[in-house]
């Protein structure tokens, strides 16, 4: 991998328990991952995992409570943010999830597309009204769009909208939250091919936030799966869809519904394999898996391999080829009967009924 645009590393995010005053929820829990030129970096998880608040902290819509964002050479945790404001907005922008309220409706779309442009930059209204027009050419709308209101336009092109807005900065780096999560599935499919058009024919560099494996699988280069606030397992795209090593992953993908039947009776019989291994290696020690930002592995108590030192002591992360996996099961001196030998495969036995 190049150099990286963006470089984080050991961020922290908690917030207060929202019935338990005196309780800390950690949201990010020592999160570390780079996104490169031009590379688009999916970051997948269920929901709660902690997705979208890093997306935030990387916009600096949250405060992070440890760690370091390194964007262009500026540490996006620190005040020297706020000196370079201006400058971090040109090459940082966001398409947020919501087509529908990300857009002003008491505005003409030709108004929200300039209004960041003549924020940060001194140039008149014809002129950025012209690069607003050929904006939304490249995005697969009419130009006379400008004149119109967001309420004139349906969710897909509210969303081609949303993204012309990021573009007229000329980013270098976009960061999607959600972004096709509320649109059917044939529009999903052509705002993906159009960020992935965007992405090749202008080198931009994306991490797109996703629940949808099957979509990250399609349009990202690397994949970085988080629960509770940590990262599990990360790596090339092709190779985690194709072949998890942790636990945790294989869970999140046997979880896909699929339209093949005999793909998914497989599925069926391995999530149904994991759960009886999981009830046979229960016992107090693993039972109740440790709260995000305490000792152990977060994913202890649904874990099928997990064991005493899965809930005492936290997983480094382990290099297995180009990826890392923060598993007991690949670190040779973990203590884990497996250590070193990895995730046993769970394929269910042929004939055997479902």
């Amino acid at each position: 991998m190049t150099d990286p645009i963006l470089s984080v590393r050991g961020l922290q995010m908690r917030f207060r328990h929202p019935t338990k005053r005196r309780t800390w929820v950690h949201a990010i829990d020592d999160v570390d991952f780079d996104v490169a030129e031009g590379e688009i970096v999916g970051i997948v998880g269920e929901s709660g995992s902690g997705k979208s608040t890093i997306g935030r902290c990387i916009l600096g819509l949250e405060t992070p409570l440890a760690g370091e964002m390194v964007f262009g050479g500026t540490d996006l945790a620190k005040h020297q943010m706020r000196r370079n404001r201006l400058d971090i907005a040109r090459r940082l922008q966001v398409v947020f999830q919501d087509p529908y309220s990300s857009l002003n409706p008491f505005r003409t779309i030709g108004e929200i597309l300039i209004e960041p442009v003549q924020a940060t930059r001194r140039v008149p209204t014809d002129v950025a009204l012209e690069r607003a027009r050929d904006m939304l050419e490249q995005v697969g709308l009419p130009r006379e769009a400008v004149d119109r209101y967001a309420t004139q336009f349906s969710g897909g092109q509210r969303q081609r909208i949303g993204i012309a807005r990021a573009l007229m900065m000329d980013p270098r780096l976009v960061i999607c939250d959600e972004s096709v999560s509320a649109l059917d599935l044939s529009t999903q499919a052509q705002v993906l091919n159009l960020l992935q058009s965007l992405a090749r024919d202008r080198g931009l560099a994306y991490i797109f936030i996703a629940h949808d494996l099957d979509v990250v699988r399609y349009l990202a280069d690397r994949t970085v799966v988080l629960y509770r606030g940590r990262v599990m397992e990360q790596g090339d795209s092709a190779a985690v869809h194709a072949d998890p090593l942790h636990p945790y992953t294989t869970a999140l993908l046997a979880a896909v519904p699929v339209t093949d039947p005999t793909e998914q009776s497989e599925r069926r019989a391995l999530r149904a394999t994991a759960r009886r291994a999981a009830e046979a290696t229960a016992s107090a020690a693993v039972t109740t898996g440790p709260a995000t930002g305490h000792a152990g592995c977060p994913f202890a108590a649904r874990c099928a391999f997990a064991e005493p030192v899965c809930t005492t002591t936290r997983p480094v992360d382990s290099e297995v080829g180009e990826r890392a996996v923060a598993c007991h099961m690949y670190a040779a001196a973990s203590g884990h009967t497996r250590a070193g030998l990895g995730m046993p495969s769970l394929a269910p036995q042929k004939g055997r009924a479902l």
